[in-house]
């Protein structure tokens, strides 16, 4: 996982908050304990990658689903010519 940390601010109660370059379309800002180490930042951000693969699937399903279920009749049963 390659990503860049682009600053980091005080949180409140001893945190921070990381923004975090991911991509170049996609930042996400985190908020860690003071003292993370590279590998907890790494985990959370692979934590966090996974979680929006996981919507992005989901989402695709549904989009799917509504598109099948908006098809003509024909379409949906396998009628059409």
């Amino acid at each position: 996982m390659t990503y860049e940390i682009l600053s980091i601010t005080d949180a409140a109660r001893g945190l921070k908050y990381y923004t975090v370059k991911i991509s170049d379309t996609y930042d996400k800002k985190l908020k860690m304990p003071d003292n993370s180490t590279q590998a907890e930042i790494d985990a959370v951000v692979d934590d966090e990658l996974e979680k929006e693969r996981i919507e992005d699937e989901r989402k695709a399903t549904m989009d799917k689903a509504i598109e099948e279920a908006y098809a003509p009749l024909e379409v949906r049963n396998g009628t059409s010519e």
